[in-house]
């Protein structure tokens, strides 16, 4: 399943890339709605955590074998991260779309 979100933010990400405007809110903690935009390329942010994440998952598991419930914190963590960011993402794309 954690794969699973990473491949669709990318696909979600290259098949919608050409329809985004040149700049993107993606800083929302900024005050002034100008320093909340950002330039689109800054979307493959949501894919590189994705990964980043995935990554130090499968690092840990290897290490934590003999650990169930460390493993499933772990799962559930990682797997909520990815929902977030996915989440955050389809919410840029539906807002400047």
């Amino acid at each position: 399943t954690s794969f699973l979100f990473f491949f669709h933010c990318v696909l979600a990400i290259v098949g919608f890339f050409w329809m985004l405007p040149a700049t993107i809110p993606l800083w929302y903690s900024f005050v002034r709605p100008e320093d909340q935009l950002a330039p689109k390329a800054f979307v493959f942010l949501f894919p590189g955590l994705s990964l980043i994440f995935l990554l130090f998952y499968n690092m840990l598991t290897s290490q934590l074998k003999q650990h169930e419930t460390a493993l499933q914190v772990l799962w559930f963590g990682t797997v909520a991260s990815l929902i977030f960011l996915t989440i955050a993402m389809v919410r840029i794309m539906v807002l400047v779309s």
